[in-house]
C-alpha cells in the first residue's frame, strides 16, 4: 500500500499506477517528456513502439485524472524535497498546443523544473496579464 492512500490499489487502478511510475522513472532517466523519449527509457520488456503506445494510451485515457494521479502525490513529494533544504519555485509562461499558453509554477530540483501547478488558456503567444498570474 502507498503510505498516503487509504486502500491498496487493485486491478486497473494498480495497472495505471504501474504505468505512471514507469513514465516517471523514464522521465527522470531520459530528462525529456516526448513520447519517444519516455518509451525509450521505460523499463518494460516490450519493444519501443509498444512502450510509446502505452505512454500515449495512459495520457489519453479517460480514467487518467489529475486529482487521482497527481494531487495525492504532490504534498509527499514537496515534503520530501523540502528535507534537502529550501524549496525554490519558478513561474513560467509557455506556448502549448495550438494557440494556447500555459502558466506554470514549478519547484526547482537538481537543475530541473518539476511542474506543481498550471493553468492553460487559449491565448496568443506572449505574456499572461497580471490578473491571470494573481488568479
Amino acid at each position: 500500500m502507498i503510505k498516503h492512500q487509504s486502500e491498496v490499489p487493485q486491478g486497473n487502478a494498480l495497472r495505471r499506477l504501474t504505468v505512471l511510475s514507469g513514465l516517471l522513472g523514464a522521465l527522470i532517466k531520459g530528462g525529456r517528456a516526448s513520447l519517444s523519449e519516455l518509451g525509450r527509457h521505460m523499463e518494460d520488456p516490450t519493444d519501443l513502439e509498444s512502450r510509446v503506445k502505452k505512454a500515449k494510451r495512459w495520457l489519453q485515457n479517460k480514467w487518467t485524472d489529475v486529482t487521482v494521479h497527481f494531487i495525492p502525490y504532490l504534498l509527499p513529494i514537496l515534503h520530501s524535497l523540502s528535507k534537502a533544504g529550501e524549496l525554490v519555485l519558478a513561474i513560467d509562461g509557455s506556448c502549448v498546443g495550438k494557440d494556447c499558453m500555459a502558466l506554470m509554477v514549478s519547484v526547482i530540483w537538481r537543475r530541473r523544473a518539476i511542474p506543481i501547478c498550471w493553468v492553460v488558456r487559449k491565448a496568443p503567444k506572449g505574456h499572461f496579464p497580471e490578473h491571470m498570474h494573481v488568479a
